[in-house]
């Protein structure tokens, strides 16, 4: 399983034994179909991580041989992935601050009518 990913190298966590020096090839497909990539990559450094049958290992592989092409569109695909996830985020605290917005605004004019201050047509209770 890939943990982390950049265009450089990859954190990986699985339950087989994995050995610093080996040598495993990532290949990845972007979406829609529009290119596939082939990233030769070398373990750098393993951590056994847990006991027992809880016991997994994280690698550390780095991606080495890879064209300067195949660099720049993992780059930029990665970077598309940033950004989606930052624009969700955004979105979720724009619709929080909204929310909120919206709940003084409904409040206030009641509260101006006489309802009590604790007064919430939000609550269930």
């Amino acid at each position: 399983m890939i943990v982390n990913l950049s265009a450089r190298g990859a954190l990986f966590a699985g339950r087989k034994q994995m050995e610093a020096g080996q040598k495993p090839s990532l290949q990845v497909t972007l979406p829609k179909g529009l290119t596939k990539l082939h990233l030769p990559g070398e373990i750098k450094w393993v951590k056994q991580v847990g006991q027992g049958e809880k016991k997994f290992y994280l690698a550390g592989i780095q991606f080495e041989g890879q064209d300067e092409k195949t660099f720049k569109i993992m780059d930029a695909y990665l970077q598309y992935l940033q950004r989606g996830k930052f624009i969700q985020s955004q979105k979720s605290i724009a619709i929080l601050h909204l929310e909120n917005l919206n709940r003084v605004i409904t409040l206030e004019p009641l509260n101006k009518k006489g309802f009590p201050d604790h007064f919430n047509p939000f609550d269930d209770g």
